[in-house]
């Protein structure tokens, strides 16, 4: 069967998808899409007429049951076809065709990326929690046990501080110890010193490297987040991701479903820009869309997730009665195997990563150590040399009282020797 010579195709306008110019005497088409339309049209040897669907829609029921976007255009025979990275699902494959699929949807969700972690408790991220518990356990149990080893003689606060300061590179003094409490005091230091060196290059690799911090990794971060009311989570419009949420046997899914239906969340796929990610909201959509406008590592601007909510295949929507699928899907195919579909997504990655490129930190001054990144380590060690002021005037205070103290006692003591004098001399 001979193929038509014009076509009627409904396409939805989308960044670097599909890109419509309308002038006067003809209609310019771009984008991933539009390339491999014309690439059809080669091939097969037919002309084309290029429709927006009014509703900016891709397809899905509305309240009435009626289909919206390029899949109601097909339905009411308003056009022969419809692309623009159409996902071939079971509702739509049951009301229109699909061609061979040419590539698949990978559904995903982007946020903005959380920043980096305060400067200002820099010295606190070598270790977690439980880590730093665990040492101020043992820096009150070592001396408890290495004063009956081998300080006997010395009081508990003594000890105490020898082993903190031991914890510090500091020495310990063990000339009078026999072999056997030195060979006690060697593993202590050893293990100390890994300790030290361990949290040494730790903290170094942070302050050459800020920490980011924890933000939203996965689908379950994200249901927690919209549980907790940080976070609103925006569906593109048109689509049916929120009817597949809803329908998912997953209850994660489902919960994220239900919040976009509840509040309306939904965005407009065209005006997708960062300004949309404020730090508190998160956009679903096509992994290769978003890479593709937020740019790939290392100068994607976003954190896209590693998480998916499914994949789909992508196909050219067909009318049920179309008359020459077989043809197009063979031409569909060559296209595929010679490359050209993969090679004109990559020019338009190529293209987003080159832009975001002016975006993106040089990562020269990364490697800088600005005075910023120290300030944490400035104010607790300011904070100790306050304290040993303190602790010093303390001592001075309390020495000079105490003198006064003795004077005192001499004072009244050498009064009573001097009364006791005179009234020996009265009684003689």
């Amino acid at each position: 069967m001979t193929f038509p010579s014009n076509i009627r195709v409904a396409a939805r306008e989308f960044a670097s998808v599909f890109s419509i110019i309308r002038t006067k005497n003809n209609t310019l088409i771009s984008g991933v899409e539009g390339e491999f339309l014309k690439v059809l049209s080669e091939q097969l040897h037919f002309t084309y007429e290029v429709f927006s669907p009014y509703d900016r829609q891709w397809g899905t029921t509305d309240w009435t049951g009626n289909w919206t976007g390029v899949i109601g255009m097909i339905l009411r025979n308003e056009v022969d076809m419809g692309l623009s990275h159409i996902s071939i699902t079971e509702e739509r494959a049951n009301v229109v065709d699909f061609s061979f699929p040419y590539t698949v949807l990978d559904r995903t969700f982007v946020t903005a990326k959380p920043g980096d972690s305060p400067k200002m408790a820099s010295f606190t991220y070598p270790f977690n929690t439980s880590v730093w518990i665990l040492i101020l356990v043992l820096t009150v149990i070592a001396p408890l046990l290495f004063r009956p080893l081998m300080f006997k003689k010395r009081s508990f606060a003594s000890v105490f501080f020898m082993i903190f300061g031991s914890m510090l590179k500091q020495p310990i003094d063990n000339s009078e110890q026999p072999s056997m409490q030195r060979l006690i005091y060697s593993s202590w230091v050893g293990s100390m010193t890994l300790l030290y060196f361990a949290y040494s290059g730790i903290l170094l690799s942070y302050i050459t490297v800020p920490w980011q911090k924890k933000g939203i990794r996965n689908i379950k971060d994200l249901v927690d987040a919209l549980q907790a009311g940080t976070h609103k989570c925006l569906a593109p419009d048109g689509t049916i991701d929120t009817q597949l949420l809803l329908n998912s046997n997953l209850h994660y899914y489902r919960i994220i479903g239900e919040y976009i239906a509840r509040n309306n969340w939904v965005y407009e796929s065209s005006a997708m820009s960062e300004k949309l990610l404020d730090g508190r909201t998160v956009l679903i959509g096509s992994r290769s869309l978003l890479h593709g406008f937020f740019g790939y590592d290392p100068y994607v601007t976003e954190y896209i997730s590693d998480d998916s909510f499914g994949v789909w295949n992508i196909g050219i929507a067909l009318r049920k009665n179309f008359c020459c699928k077989e043809e197009l899907n063979f031409a569909i195919l060559r296209t595929l195997s010679s490359g050209l579909y993969e090679k004109w997504w990559k020019d338009s990655a190529f293209k987003s990563s080159w832009s975001q490129i002016s975006k993106t930190q040089d990562t020269k001054q990364s490697i800088r150590l600005p005075l910023e990144d120290l300030y944490g380590v400035f104010i607790l060690l300011f904070a100790g040399y306050i304290l040993s002021f303190v602790a010093f005037f303390v001592e001075i205070s309390m020495k000079r009282f105490k003198k006064e103290e003795v004077v005192q006692d001499c004072l009244l003591d050498s009064k009573d020797n001097m009364q006791e004098t005179v009234n020996t001399d009265n009684i003689l």
